[in-house]
């Protein structure tokens, strides 16, 4: 029995490209929304559900780092431009 789409189990068991697709999908019933404000931010929650499950999968338990900028006298020191 398939779960039932768009549940907590759906999600872990879907796959990337099946996730993808749905997201797209989402995307464009998000697009054309209009004025339904309601459903404008059910599906922009939907979207955010998306975005975290793929980025959980990608990063793969890691912690996300950002680039380390060497300046004159260390690493990642502010220095006005």
């Amino acid at each position: 029995m398939k779960p039932k789409k768009y549940s907590d189990k759906w999600f872990k068991t879907a796959s990337n490209k099946e996730l993808k697709a749905e997201r797209e999908i989402v995307r464009k019933q998000f697009c054309s929304a209009g004025d339904n404000f309601q459903l404008a931010a059910t599906l922009q929650n939907l979207l955010f559900l998306f975005d975290s499950v793929l980025s959980k999968r990608e990063w793969e338990g890691k912690a996300p780092h950002g680039p380390g900028y060497h300046r004159e006298h260390g690493y990642n020191l502010y220095k006005d431009d």
